[in-house]
């Protein structure tokens, strides 16, 4: 089975891993110790990386239009939903597809650089937190955002 690196444990993701792992063995590397991505409100915790959320924020996007097809938001919550909102969805979608044993918390990508003398052509992942560094070699290897 081909190994699959993807970045960030974010929406985009957590999806994209959620359907890769039918196929592929997938290993997700995300800097920060929770999933969520930009979702994550960490009140400006010391050695958290800041996100756009802030203590009061509702989406300005209706839940219809965030809701994934197999997971369905619950009906009694709000049209507009709170970043705690969001991220119990994020959570329980995780739980739902058993994401969270793909991923490696607290595990910032540093660099990723195709390594041509093999072919086919790998990606050497390295990561990096605090002293430690460790360089993999992929196959495949997913650029996401959002």
């Amino acid at each position: 089975m081909k190994d699959v690196c993807v970045i960030g444990a974010g929406v985009a993701g957590l999806v994209a891993a959620r359907y890769l792992r039918e196929k592929f063995c997938v290993t997700i590397y995300e800097a920060s110790p929770s999933i969520g991505g930009i979702w994550l409100y960490n009140k400006h915790e010391t050695g958290v990386k800041h996100t756009p959320m802030y203590k009061n924020l509702r989406t300005n996007l209706p839940k219809q239009l965030m809701t994934f097809r197999d997971l369905p938001y619950h009906k009694d919550i709000p049209t507009f939903l709170t970043h705690g909102q969001v991220m119990k969805y994020l959570e329980d979608y995780s739980e739902k597809f058993s994401i969270a044993d793909l991923i490696q918390f607290n595990t910032p990508v540093t660099s990723v650089k195709p390594e041509t003398s093999t072919d086919p052509v790998k990606w050497i992942v390295s990561t990096a937190y605090g002293k430690c560094i460790l360089c993999l070699k992929k196959k495949i290897f997913i650029f996401k955002t959002g």
